[in-house]
């Protein structure tokens, strides 16, 4: 757009001499065509079924997993809180069951946030397992109703180039659209499990008060209800990250992190087409 020109020519104007703008000039146009080789690369990559097949059934197994674990965790905690003088923070087992509430409650919120995701090629925020520098180097939209709009207004020839972006990137298409899903339910589980937690902390000191079960029980079940309705911004973090987590789209830090950036370029997505959602898993 216009922004982007100014920029651009800003840019060059600020160069001092003729060499260093010939050399902006042609590195601009090699790092255009090397965005799109990489987009089109890791789209093909993607275009088998196999692919998303694993991908939904990693996404699966890990949420299972985690409230597997979390059970189990419940239980150790239980045995080792037996002992005289040990610390009583532990796990409890209501955190499960509220994962697992979360799982059932946030279903069909997921799938609407999958559906607009795949209408729009947008996701909810920046983390993908497609960690590429342009997420969108043929055409300037992948939403099917800019493109209309850009007919009408007479703009065949960037809607027929935005069009082409759309069949080259459909395999990601379908990838965001998979992480978006699982994304939803695991935010939804973590804020049931960070409300159930919120709830029985606020019941197990009314009860060391002195307040009848009765009491405790109501002022508990607000809270819960209060933060399901009204996450704090601390409880909305902990959802999102764990997103991100359960999707392998975590940040990555330390030396692995400082190596990210290199494995993003385009050039290195010809040898190393993935790079943050293998260092997440392993």
């Amino acid at each position: 757009n216009v922004d982007d020109f100014e920029y651009i020519g800003e840019s060059y104007m600020a160069l001092p001499n003729a060499l260093a703008k010939g050399k902006f000039v042609e590195q601009s146009r090699g790092a255009k065509t090397m965005d799109v080789v990489a987009e089109v690369w890791i789209n093909s990559i993607l275009a088998a079924p196999t692919t998303h097949m694993v991908n939904i059934a990693g996404n699966s197994m890990f949420m299972v997993t985690r409230t597997a674990e979390t059970a189990l965790a419940s239980a150790i905690g239980r045995l080792r809180t037996l002992r005289k003088g040990s610390n009583p923070e532990r796990v409890k087992a209501r955190q499960a069951i509220a994962q697992l509430n979360g799982i059932r409650k946030g279903f069909i919120d997921a799938l609407f946030v999958a559906g607009k995701s795949f209408a729009t090629e947008e996701g909810t925020e920046i983390a993908s397992k497609i960690d590429i520098q342009n997420r969108r180097a043929i055409g300037k939209t992948g939403n099917p109703v800019e493109i209309m709009q850009e007919v009408k207004n007479g703009n065949v020839g960037a809607a027929a180039v935005s069009a082409l972006g759309v069949y080259a990137r459909m395999p990601g298409r379908f990838l965001l659209a998979e992480d978006e899903f699982f994304k939803g339910i695991a935010y939804r589980m973590t804020l049931h499990e960070q409300a159930e937690i919120a709830a029985g902390n606020l019941y197990d000191e009314l009860i060391d008060a002195g307040r009848s079960v009765e009491e405790a029980t109501q002022k508990a079940a607000i809270e819960h209800a209060d933060i399901l309705a009204n996450p704090p911004i601390g409880i909305m973090k902990t959802a999102k990250q764990a997103a991100r987590e359960m999707t392998f789209q975590n940040d990555i830090d330390g030396l692995l992190g400082g190596l990210q950036g290199i494995a993003s370029h385009p050039a290195a997505k010809l040898v190393v087409p993935f790079y943050r959602t293998p260092t997440n898993i392993v």
